[in-house]
Order: structure tokens, then sequence, then C-alpha cells
């Protein structure tokens, strides 16, 4: 219970921080009605781009095949390498660290990179390290693995979010940022959902074996479309 407490409060500063930024009063010539029409035709505009399309896909099959291996970590860590609660904090702990990693790294890249490479190679990489995570007998090798997913997982979301909120025109920003939360969200909770179904009929490790390579594969398909397109649609 503390632990929960604990981790509520530490919004606490970052909320504070949001409301204290919040410009005052209402700004002029903003309507609070929702045009449904006018919305989803913004969202369609965006999904029939294709530079930022194959960003979307690879943050989305990223997350539906990749996602899940932090969801059922606690099973990972009892089935696999029986361990406890020692070990599933160290594993998460990794994890958490791996992507402080990667956001670190991302802070030598030069801005003005085309972030698709980066974005391509490191979603085939997660999908490499769910496969040995899925092969690998030791834990202090699974702790290592997770170190590397949780630095593949933080480049490519970072890349991906990056493109979308660079490319995407100024006045469609919002919902492309919207649309690339609403994928890399619900490819998650999907990709949860259906592992977590085929762990209940084959396991842990051949459920995370077949998300590695299905990952590798979907990402070899969008980046061999998404490397052709030359420029960003604005």
């Amino acid at each position: 219970m503390a632990c929960f407490v604990v981790s509520a409060a530490s919004y606490l500063p970052f909320i504070g921080v949001a409301l204290w930024i919040l410009p005052r009063g209402t700004a002029a010539g903003v309507s609070s009605k929702f045009e449904a029409g006018h919305h989803f035709e913004a969202l369609g505009t965006l999904a029939r781009e294709p530079f930022l399309r194959g960003a979307l896909f690879t943050a989305f099959f990223s997350g539906l095949l990749c996602g899940p291996v932090i969801a059922f970590c606690p099973v990972l860590v009892r089935d696999a390498f029986h361990g406890g609660v020692l070990q599933f904090s160290l594993a998460i702990g990794a994890f958490g660290c791996g992507g402080l990693l990667g956001a670190l790294g991302l802070l030598g890249v030069d801005a003005q990179r085309d972030r698709r490479g980066l974005s391509s190679w490191f979603a085939a990489a997660f999908g490499l390290t769910l496969i040995a995570v899925a092969k690998v007998p030791w834990f202090w090798a699974l702790a290592v693995l997770l170190t590397l997913g949780g630095m593949s997982m933080s480049i490519t979301n970072t890349s991906t979010n990056t493109i979308v909120q660079t490319t995407a025109p100024a006045k469609l920003r919002g919902q492309a940022v919207s649309l690339y939360m609403l994928v890399t969200r619900g490819g998650i909770a999907l990709g949860s959902l259906a592992t977590g179904y085929a762990i209940s009929l084959f396991g842990i490790r051949p459920s995370l074996l077949v998300d590695g390579v299905l990952a590798i594969a979907a990402q070899a398909v969008i980046s061999r479309s998404w490397s052709r397109v030359k420029v960003a649609s604005q």
C-alpha cells in the first residue's frame, strides 16, 4: 500500500508544474465544439500520408508484439527462472535503466538526421531481444537482455514520436500526436491480450519466441516500404 501512495505522490510535482505553466484565461478564437466529421477527416488525412504511416505502423507493431514482455514479466520470472519478487524487481529495473540509456543516447543524435533508420533498426532489435529472452536459461542474462529491450523500445518510440511531430502539418499536429498515442498504447493492449491467450496455451517462452519472430518480420516489411518514401508530405 505504501508503495502505491509514494508512486501517486511522485506525480504531484509534475501536476503542479503543469498547472503553473498553463496560460491563464481562454485563448481567443478557440472553439470548444467537437466536430466529429472534421476530426475524423483529419485523422484520415494523416493515415494516408506514407511517411507518417510508416512511423505509426512501426510504433503499433512494436507495441503489439514486443510490449507484452513487460506485462508478462512476472510470469516469465516465475515460470522460466523460478524467481520471486526480488528477481522481478531487478528485471523491471533493468528494463527501466535501458529506457533511460536509450533516451540519453538520443541526445547525441543530430536533430537533422532521418530517424527512420533508428526507429526501424531498434524495433527489429527489440524483436531479436525477445527471441533471446525466450531462449536464455540464466537470470543475469535476462537482466542484460531486458536492459537492451528497454533501450530499443525507448529509441524506437522516441524516434517515431519525433517523426510524427515534426512532419505532421502544424494544424494537424494535435491529432497526429493523439493518433500516435492510440497506436502505441492500443498496440500494447491488444498484444498483451493476444500474448496472454497464447501463454495459457503454449507457455511463456514459446509465446515470446513467436512474438519476437513476428516483430522482426513485420518490421522488415514496414521498413522496406517506408524507406522508399523520399520526403514527408507537408
